[in-house]
């Protein structure tokens, strides 16, 4: 597969989920009472989603999937910049 074509699928992916960016919540150290969850999009947004509760879940995976949104935005970024300064 070419490098543009999987650059595509990471953004087409990344455009479909819900909500801002993302930040996991881990019950005892950001809130107290209920689980840990992500929270997709800013809190009383326009681009608040649904909570994301995920089971089985270690708290090294809850902190990846937590950042890895803005993450991806921020190496699609720094990607795109290297091509055009080719």
């Amino acid at each position: 597969m070419e490098l543009q074509d999987r650059l595509k699928e990471i953004r087409d992916r990344l455009d479909n989920t819900q909500g801002g960016d993302w930040k996991y919540f881990k019950e005892g150290r950001e809130h107290t009472g209920g689980s840990d969850f992500i929270m997709t999009g800013p809190w009383g947004s326009d681009e608040r989603g649904e909570d994301l509760e995920i089971t089985g879940a270690t708290e090294g995976d809850m902190e990846f999937i937590g950042d890895a949104k803005s993450d991806i935005k921020h190496l699609l970024f720094i990607i795109e910049t290297l091509q055009k300064n080719k």
